[in-house]
């Protein structure tokens, strides 16, 4: 597994995760599938949830080789950590991102963790003139 990447998009905020761990779509193997539910989040993913209790497991990108699975899904200890922050463009103000992962605009679409999308990556060296993105005021 990848390491922890905190998507903060509106999508992923109103499913109720924003930390997912992308896995190769091959290795992703499921031991039960009858409450599995899904629903087309958009014209690019699917959203897969438990039918039973509603607990969102992972989001499905269309075409990518990859599906992203909701770290809090995952049973502890996960031996996890965090990569970087994506769409933090689209951060609510009623939290702020204060750690020192790197930070994109939009979407990191990679397994090596490299920037495709030719925006602005932010980390704690380039801080701008007022500072991390979301530090308070």
């Amino acid at each position: 597994m990848r390491r922890v990447v905190y998507c903060h998009c509106r999508l992923c905020r109103v499913q109720g995760s924003i930390a997912t761990v992308g896995v190769p779509r091959r290795s992703l193997l499921l031991l039960a599938r009858d409450t599995l539910r899904s629903y087309d989040s958009s014209r690019r993913a699917r959203r897969w949830f438990c039918g039973a209790c509603g607990a969102a497991m992972y989001w499905d990108p269309i075409g990518e080789p990859f599906v992203a699975i909701f770290a809090g899904s995952l049973d502890q200890p996960t031996g996890l950590d965090g990569m970087a922050h994506i769409y933090v463009s689209e951060r609510p103000d009623y939290y702020c991102i204060v750690d020192d992962l790197k930070q994109y605009m939009g979407p990191m679409h990679t397994v090596d963790g490299a920037a495709q999308d030719g925006g602005v990556e932010r980390g704690p060296e380039d801080t701008g003139p007022l500072g991390r993105i979301g530090d308070p005021a």
